[in-house]
């Protein structure tokens, strides 16, 4: 446990780009002000502002508090944003492709399966994590060693930039390109009006 002669001071930052601005700018006057931060939880952008401020975010940064931290967290923003709005507008032109192959309404099943699947990945990841910091050494409120520190700073930086890497080949080489994907709503567009005037 963390014990000291003041109260505790915890920050619950929520989502949202703007706010993330808004955050960046409390966590600098209460720095200025010499009122220390113990505890931070944070959801969407507010959950990054959270990390990158506990964690400095990168592995390359300094062992102290540093501007760059604010900047990489707006970048890091931008990122989650694109993360959070790509997949699903890719499901949804994977439903619209495979009506034109099938004739069939199958949203709800890809859109269910994406749920599904997007859950378990992310609680495999937030156990595996917990169990790789464990085997780094990581020992909750306390001061960490060098080794958990390293730990940390290699999950917040440079594995997901090689994991986000490795990826990268599987969006070049996605088969639905704009023109395709213009070619997909013109069949659909087809199908729809046949079906009209059958009814």
């Amino acid at each position: 446990m963390i014990t000291h002669n003041r109260p505790s001071v915890g920050l619950a930052l929520s989502s949202g780009g703007a706010r993330g601005l808004a955050h960046i700018g409390v966590l600098r006057v209460l720095e200025r002000e010499g009122i220390p931060v113990d505890y931070l939880a944070g959801t969407s952008m507010g959950g990054v502002i959270a990390a990158g401020y506990a964690a400095g975010v990168s592995f390359f940064l300094p062992h102290q508090k540093t501007m760059v931290i604010y900047i990489l967290a707006v970048l890091a923003g931008i990122g989650f944003g694109s993360q959070w709005i790509f997949p699903w507008a890719m499901v949804a032109d994977v439903a619209d492709y495979d009506r034109v192959k099938t004739g069939e309404y199958r949203s709800g099943m890809y859109y269910g399966v994406w749920g599904l699947a997007t859950k378990i990945s992310e609680a495999v990841a937030i156990a595996g994590v917990g169990w790789i910091l464990t085997g780094f050494g990581y020992k909750a409120n306390v001061a960490q060693s060098t080794q958990s520190l390293l730990g940390i700073r290699l999950f917040f930086g440079p594995i997901p930039g090689i994991i986000i890497l490795l990826t990268l080949p599987l969006l070049i080489w996605y088969p639905i390109t704009r023109k395709k994907h213009a070619e997909i709503q013109a069949q659909l567009a087809l199908m729809d009006d046949e079906g009209f005037q059958e009814e």
